[in-house]
This record gives C-alpha cells, sequence and structure tokens, in this order.
C-alpha cells in the first residue's frame, strides 16, 4: 500500500509543479492579450485615419 501512496504523492506533485507552470502561462498570456487589444486599437485609429473620417489625424499624417 506504501508504494501506492508514494506513487499518489509523487502525481499529486507533479500535478501542483504543472498548476504552477499554468498559472505562469496564464499570467503571460493575460499580458499578451493587454498587448494585442492595444495593437488593435491602434490598427483601428490607423485605418480610421486613412478613411478621412478623422480629420485632425489626418492632417498630422500628412498623407
Amino acid at each position: 500500500m506504501s508504494t501506492a501512496i508514494r506513487l499518489n504523492w509523487l502525481g499529486n506533485t507533479f500535478n501542483s509543479v504543472a498548476n504552477a507552470f499554468n498559472s505562469v502561462a496564464n499570467a503571460f498570456n493575460s499580458v499578451a492579450n493587454v498587448f494585442n487589444w492595444v495593437a488593435n486599437v491602434f490598427n483601428w485609429v490607423d485605418s480610421t485615419a486613412h478613411s478621412g473620417t478623422i480629420s485632425p489625424y489626418n492632417c498630422l499624417r500628412n498623407e
């Protein structure tokens, strides 16, 4: 029975380590999502400026 208990403990330990790595990965994904959101805003502003609907921004770009 002690072998089963040891294997169970080993499995729990590996799961804990995997959960820690997943938490770190989730944090990186959250940061990446923020950067992507900001990039999307910049792209939207840029494309809107090119369409001429934001005239002050369009004037600043000299295009």
